[in-house]
């Protein structure tokens, strides 16, 4: 539906995948400032990962969700969506350098995490 709604704003300028992650990203901006009595736990039923990678795979998730958000939200865009820097920079309105310096920011503290 954001999609639908934003479609007469879009420019053909840059590619229309970066435009679709950014408005996905503000629907998801959105969505983690409103109170939901959800919780945010992890069913390991619904992970795709073989038996003996899902200790790793929860232990990578826990450490991801861990970060500050904006670095998540560069490490999930760049390693997990395989965005390039330019496309990044772009669906969260930051210049490229600034998505480098986040992204080297972010891969430290979860390398720490993950010690």
């Amino acid at each position: 539906m954001a999609l639908l709604k934003s479609a007469p704003r879009y420019e053909a300028r840059d590619a229309f995948r970066s435009y679709l992650f950014g408005i996905a990203y503000n629907v998801l901006s959105d969505d983690r400032r409103r109170p939901s009595g959800m919780g945010d736990g992890v069913d390991p039923a619904t992970l795709s990962a073989p038996a003996a990678d899902l200790d790793q795979v929860l232990l990578v998730r826990r450490a991801v969700s861990e970060l500050d958000p904006i670095d998540r939200d560069v490490v999930m865009l760049r390693e997990f969506e395989s965005l390039s820097y330019t496309e990044i920079a772009g669906v969260l309105a930051i210049p490229v350098n600034t998505v480098r310096s986040r992204l080297f920011r972010a891969r430290v503290a979860l390398k720490e995490k993950l010690q």
